[in-house]
């Protein structure tokens, strides 16, 4: 294998890692959130308080998947950054690359 399949395969395993990583986030926000709804349904009713909670995490979750979405749209690399003259690790696009590109190895069992 060359190194330009081994820098390939790297990158389908990164990009499928980040994806998944939504994913888990996803199902995860789902089934505590349901349990949370049960137990505010079974508990006092003069306050709903799960919605809160749901809130909170659902922007973290929302960002969660714009952040891989535009990491795994490759516009970082097109340019596109919104100041001049500003160092890449203080733009949104310098952030996500490195949370998403530098920190995020490929996971195996």
């Amino acid at each position: 294998m060359s190194d330009t399949e081994a820098g390939l395969r790297e990158e389908a395993e990164r990009r499928a890692q980040a994806r998944m990583g939504v994913r888990v986030h996803a199902f995860v926000y789902v089934l505590v959130n349901g349990g949370l709804l049960a137990l505010d349904y079974l508990t006092d009713r003069q306050f709903d308080w799960a919605w809160w909670p749901m809130l909170g995490w659902g922007i973290g979750l929302v960002a969660h998947f714009v952040s891989v979405s535009y990491a795994l749209s490759g516009a970082h690399d097109r340019g596109g950054g919104a100041r001049a003259g500003v160092t890449a690790p203080a733009t949104a696009q310098g952030l996500t690359r490195f949370a998403i590109g530098r920190t995020l190895a490929p996971w195996r069992p």
